[in-house]
């Protein structure tokens, strides 16, 4: 018997792979990128920085050219002002770094030199819990009055070479320390006198006028300068018909006659006096 071979139904039909998936073709054009691209945000931090950087380098590039502007004027003006000009009135003036020496002669009495804490020849000199800078007010008035009461000059950089730390207590200027200290370093020498503490503003005027000098300790307002909570130290070193002639060793426009109308309006804390036998006097 011969056997008829069967065709299926399903012999004409195509036959797919069951592991070789027909391929699939996306529109990448569809396809949009995000932020989540990291090429896309990185580039935009390196911009960004750099923006930055630009703004902050002219900034500096600024402050570093106006600071050279004024110190070539302060060279010029010391080198045509002070320095050209000899005798005892202009000695020590170069200790104020700064282009407006304010009544730098208005003591009729005798010379006294202008100690600014700021000034950048001592600065940044470490003194107590900081500088000389912050908190060096009553440390340049002491080497003020040092020159005043001996004739020699004493910078306020050498004076806290000098006292080891004896013009300061808790690491904080300490004003009957320093005159303290001056009275005992340099009295035997000069026969330098010091007073009790005053309180009463009215009794400076005759220490003063007998030729004393007198560390003033006040707060608040002061002149042209509002001081701190911790309070600020003046020297008062002459007085006339008008007035009070003061030094500041902080507010370089303070350094003027003060009438007595405007010393009595301080809030005075306290005052020292010292005086001396050797003084430079003018005449």
């Amino acid at each position: 018997m011969v056997q008829e071979n069967k065709i299926s139904d399903t012999d004409g039909w195509p036959v797919i792979p069951l592991d070789e998936p027909e391929d699939v073709v996306y529109d990448v054009g569809t396809i949009k990128p995000g932020y989540n691209d990291k090429a896309d945000v990185l580039t935009r931090v390196l911009l960004v920085g750099l923006v930055i950087a630009l703004i902050v380098c002219s900034f500096i590039g600024g402050m570093i050219y106006s600071q050279f502007k004024v110190d070539a004027k302060e060279e010029k003006y010391f080198s045509e002002n002070v320095h050209a000009v000899g005798g005892v009135e202009n000695a020590g003036a170069n200790a104020a770094t700064y282009s407006e020496i304010i009544n730098a002669k208005a003591s009729t009495r005798y010379f006294v030199p202008m100690y600014m804490q700021w000034d950048s020849q001592w600065a940044n000199v470490e003194y107590g819990a900081g500088t000389l800078s912050d908190t060096g007010c009553g440390l340049c008035c002491g080497a003020m009055a040092v020159q005043i009461l001996t004739g020699t000059t004493c910078t306020p950089d050498e004076l806290v070479s000098l006292s080891h730390g004896a013009t300061l207590s808790d690491g904080v200027n300490d004003i009957d320390k320093t005159v303290d200290f001056i009275r005992n370093s340099w009295g035997a020498e000069t026969n330098i006198k010091a007073s009790e503490v005053i309180y009463e503003p009215d009794a400076i005027a005759e220490m003063v006028n007998n030729d004393w000098i007198a560390f003033g300790s006040c707060h608040g307002y002061f002149g042209d300068m509002e001081t701190s909570d911790s309070g600020h130290i003046v020297l008062i070193y002459d007085v006339d018909e008008n007035g009070f002639y003061i030094r500041d060793p902080y507010c370089i426009t303070n350094n003027r006659q003060f009438s007595f109308e405007e010393f009595n309006s301080v809030a005075w804390d306290f005052f020292r006096c010292m005086k001396g036998e050797h003084v430079v006097r003018r005449h």
